[in-house]
């Protein structure tokens, strides 16, 4: 195997080993979310192999450098560096000195930082006894491997174009092969980023993108004050309650489009479009148990029995709370005559029913007295009814007098019960 062939086989190995090594040390590393110093010095030591068409031996040197980054991609450093060759001759052992200038580009940021390099400069030689000088040219790679904060150790090969007087007749320039190790060291210490500009520094920072102008917290997430999982700055609900489930803009949730949100929302399930009320549940105004969206007489008397749809399908009776008239005359009083605006509504909402208005009284008076104030009575009902536009042909009054107690006449309470007038419902 010829000389620069196993130059090339160290090179490799050496490149191998040093990589196997960083993977002990690379996971350690903590360099992400800090910026580096600007400066570093270092040095270390290198294996050359010289150019074939020349007569100087193989051997070690050593370089030192220092550097600036110019920004996270590119580096330049200056380096000074000498040699000697294997050889030992009369004169002294083959040997070179020079200094130079380098670019670096690393491909990564912090941690194992694979890198090229390019530049050049002076050297001066000194082989079998003859001193000559001259430029040269080198292109390399290598790689970083971060050992403690500030300390990286580096590796790297290097092709060397020497333009120098020893080239021989049509071999200008000369190319030799460079492996070597450093230790680079920075001058002074980095400093946390923040690449979000929230005020926590990159290593503290538990949200790194938060957009910029962004309220955070000590952790440099964005602030959610109502702690419903959307951030304030997106949040259009603001002040949900805890624990209430919210959509994407931070809104409480109403599953059935009733505009009461679920956490509020007693009746979660109604139908979209029905009206409902402060907890969500669906308005039955009439109050017989059939909301309104699926009422199909929305406006019963209160206290009638209904079907499904909320209409009255059989004869029934109920009492008309609170239709009073004035003392010992047929003559309704202001209230009554709410209540009776009610009925007339529901009467309305159902055409085909037909209603019997009874009237009844207490057991003070003589029968036939009682029976004649009953009957005015009914007659009023019935002609304040048709003033609300109930056709009279769907409305018969009839006075029962004392007949028909629903408790005893014995009592202030009971007689107060008996005087009454009922609404019952005919057959329809």
């Amino acid at each position: 195997m010829s000389s620069r062939l196993r130059c090339l086989a160290f090179s490799a190995a050496a490149f191998c080993a040093v990589a196997g090594f960083t993977q002990k040390v690379v996971a350690a590393d903590d360099s992400a979310g800090y910026e580096e110093p600007k400066a570093y010095v270092g040095g270390g030591a290198f294996w050359n192999h010289p150019d074939s068409n020349r007569n100087m031996g193989d051997g070690w040197g050593s370089r030192a450098f220092i550097g600036t980054r110019l920004d996270s991609g590119l580096m330049f450093e200056g380096n000074v560096f000498g040699l000697q060759g294997e050889r030992d001759l009369g004169s002294g052992k083959d040997s070179a000195w020079g200094a130079g200038g380098d670019f670096l580009f690393p491909f990564t940021t912090g941690g194992f930082q694979p890198f090229v390099l390019a530049g050049g400069g002076y050297t001066s030689e000194k082989v079998e006894g003859d001193t000559a000088g001259g430029g040269y040219a080198n292109a390399g790679l290598g790689f970083f491997v971060p050992l403690t904060e500030g300390l990286k150790l580096r590796t790297e090969g290097r092709y060397v174009a020497v333009f120098s007087d020893h080239a021989s007749a049509g071999n200008d320039p000369l190319y030799d092969l460079e492996v070597g190790v450093a230790l680079q060291a920075d001058i002074g210490k980095r400093k946390p980023l923040d690449a979000d500009g929230d005020g926590v520094v990159d290593p503290n920072d538990a949200c790194p993108n938060t957009p910029a102008g962004v309220q955070v917290d000590s952790r440099g997430c964005p602030l959610d004050a109502d702690g419903d999982g959307v951030p304030d700055y997106l949040d259009k609900c603001p002040n949900t309650p805890r624990g209430a489930p919210v959509n994407a803009q931070g809104c409480p949730v109403d599953s059935d489009g009733d505009g009461v949100a679920d956490y509020l929302d007693k009746c979660p399930n109604t139908p979209r479009g029905a009206t409902v009320d402060a907890s969500g549940c669906p308005l039955d105004s009439d109050r017989d148990g059939v909301p309104d969206y699926a009422d199909k007489c929305p406006n019963t008397p209160y206290g009638l029995k209904v079907d499904a749809e909320g209409c009255v399908r059989e004869a029934q009776t109920i009492v008309l709370q609170n239709v009073n008239f004035e003392f010992n005359k047929a003559t309704l009083t202001g209230d009554s005559k709410t209540v009776l605006d009610s009925v007339a509504v529901g009467l309305k909402s159902d055409p085909q029913m037909k209603v019997e208005l009874a009237g009844h009284t207490d057991s003070k008076g003589s029968d036939a007295y009682n029976l004649k104030l009953s009957q005015s009575r009914a007659n009023s009902v019935k002609a304040y009814l048709v003033t609300q536009g109930i056709p009279a042909s769907r409305l018969t009054a009839k006075g029962y007098g004392e007949s028909k107690p629903v408790a005893s006449n014995d009592t202030d309470e009971g007689r107060a019960q008996n005087r009454r007038v009922e609404f019952r419902v005919l057959a329809k």
